[in-house]
């Protein structure tokens, strides 16, 4: 028996059909993201996002709801493409001139004593693979009206995408959250610095976000955390904090107190993840992340290393991290952060 083999890159040939449908026999969130990337905005194609209440189906049993949605999702997939993302949560694409039909199927179907539907069509602009994100969270916030979203994992964090998910050697870049701040000095000392801002939670919106802040001047990278992290350069006193907004997009922001003395300016450049992480950092072991932040004369990434249960914070330059047993090297580039063993 060998449980590590399902937590492996390891190559395993299956179809399709085993691939892109879950375990219900719905085509899954991994086949809406391959199927999306080929749209674009000329194809004229909406994005619908539709919650299906089945409370009182299931109030005859989960097996009847089952039967109910599993109806449901046929009688729209010989329409429109549909994808079933998690729970009783579903996507479809809807061409221009069709979302009349879609509009009176699911009010037809919304008077159904065994389900309601709750469905939001974006109809301000056509669905591509570029604007993708942007439109989905559009339509998920419309969908979810006020309503909460109970499908939500634990507190509403952890809901990253299958394909995405992180493995023990792997994190994917896409689900990330961070900033580069490029700041400009120009008295008492002229020169370029670079601040590094990576939240380590999720808060409620514009609530600060515990952040480690690391500072490279191009000679000693000094490392900071907190709610606020107070950055001393050359005199002045730099104020760096993170935030979420109500529409979910990230603040970063920075400032340099009144009463000190000097010039400096800043260029913020975000990052913004495609959901919210169960760990906002490369997990190691049960209580520590890392957080890539450069490229060492070894080709290997420095990081700063975090520890979630005592909130403390350091900084490793030889881009190496050791376990019980194995010793990997830390590597990033556009799409991951992965960790080799040596």
């Amino acid at each position: 028996m060998n449980y590590e083999r399902y937590l492996s890159d390891e190559e395993i040939t299956v179809t399709s059909r085993e691939y892109y449908t879950d375990s219900s026999g719905y085509q899954n969130e991994k086949a809406f993201w391959d199927f999306v990337k080929d749209i674009k905005e000329e194809d004229k194609m909406y994005l619908m996002c539709i919650d299906i209440d089945l409370s009182p189906s299931n109030a005859k049993g989960t097996g009847f709801g089952d039967l109910v949605m599993r109806t449901f999702f046929t009688k729209i997939r010989e329409l429109f493409p549909i994808f079933r993302m998690r729970g009783t949560k579903f996507n479809l694409f809807v061409p221009e001139d069709e979302v009349n039909a879609i509009q009176e199927v699911v009010t037809s179907d919304s008077n159904s004593s065994y389900f309601t539907i709750h469905g939001h069509i974006v109809t301000d602009k056509f669905v591509s693979s570029e604007n993708v994100k942007e439109v989905l969270a559009e339509g998920v916030k419309g969908m979810l009206g006020d309503r909460k979203d109970d499908d939500a994992v634990v507190g509403d964090t952890g809901n990253t995408p299958a394909m995405q998910q992180e493995t023990p050697t792997k994190k994917y870049i896409a689900e990330m959250w961070f900033a580069e701040i490029t700041f400009t000095e120009t008295a008492p000392n002229p020169r370029t610095l670079k601040a590094y801002v990576y939240p380590t939670e999720y808060q409620k919106p514009m609530a600060m976000l515990h952040s480690i802040v690391v500072l490279d001047d191009m000679v000693q990278p000094r490392v900071y955390s907190g709610t606020v992290a107070r950055i001393p350069i050359d005199g002045m006193r730099i104020t760096v904090t993170a935030r979420y907004d109500h529409d979910g997009h990230m603040i970063v922001s920075w400032v340099k107190s009144a009463d000190t003395v000097g010039e400096i300016r800043g260029e913020i450049e975000l990052h913004e993840g495609n959901s919210i992480p169960a760990n906002y950092g490369k997990r190691i072991g049960s209580t520590k992340e890392i957080y890539p932040i450069k490229m060492n004369s070894q080709g290997l990434y420095e990081y700063a290393l975090y520890d979630k249960k005592t909130q403390s914070v350091e900084y490793v330059t030889d881009g190496l991290i050791k376990g019980r047993e194995k010793t990997y090297e830390v590597h990033r580039d556009s799409t991951v952060i992965q960790l080799v063993q040596i």
